[in-house]
């Protein structure tokens, strides 16, 4: 399946980090016909390291993560003080999503914290289209209460990696943390 896009993100990085234009040029030449040619071990090699960097490198260089930052950024402009952001692949959805948690999302109807979301974020021209997919969570999901009990007195988590691990209710395969306070 071709995501809009990704092609495209892909070329850009390939241009940008010599190793995964290499990678990027080894998966491109697979075909289902190359699927079943004899290779020499270094070329199956070469092949199987691509696959591996290729999917490793686009999960966490997506332009995706890029994105998210500004619409952290435009809801700060906005007033909306963030306590809580990462961009985390949850196996309960098998998609990744920027999880955000503030105070100002703690209405009675999460309707209405979505509304203040676009609200907020179409003055800077984001749209549905061009929005990540956004998970708003209370400051009382345990979810959220988790990660703030196990890092919420560290000094910076600006970019750590997490996955593997349970918070609260949920498991993440993988995230990519903006903050946490």
């Amino acid at each position: 399946m071709k995501v809009a896009g990704l092609d495209e993100a892909r070329r850009e990085q390939a241009g940008k980090d010599p190793d995964f234009g290499a990678n990027w040029e080894a998966v491109q030449a697979w075909s289902e016909e190359s699927r079943y040619r004899r290779n020499r071990p270094e070329s199956a090699r070469m092949l199987l390291a691509a696959r591996s960097d290729l999917m490793d490198k686009v999960a966490m260089v997506s332009p995706d993560i890029n994105r998210a930052s500004e619409v952290l950024d435009t809801l700060e402009r906005a007033k909306v003080k963030v306590g809580v952001a990462l961009w985390a692949f949850l196996s309960e959805y098998e998609d990744w999503r920027l999880i955000i948690s503030a105070r100002k999302f703690n209405l009675p109807d999460v309707r209405d914290a979505y509304g203040l979301i676009y609200d907020s974020l179409a003055p800077a021209g984001f749209t549905p289209r061009n929005t990540p997919p956004i998970m708003i969570l209370r400051t009382a999901d345990p979810f959220i209460r988790d990660l703030r009990r196990t890092f919420g007195k560290t000094k910076s988590v600006e970019g750590m990696r997490l996955g593997g691990q349970v918070f609260g209710d949920r498991f993440v395969e993988d995230a990519y943390v903006y903050r946490i306070s």
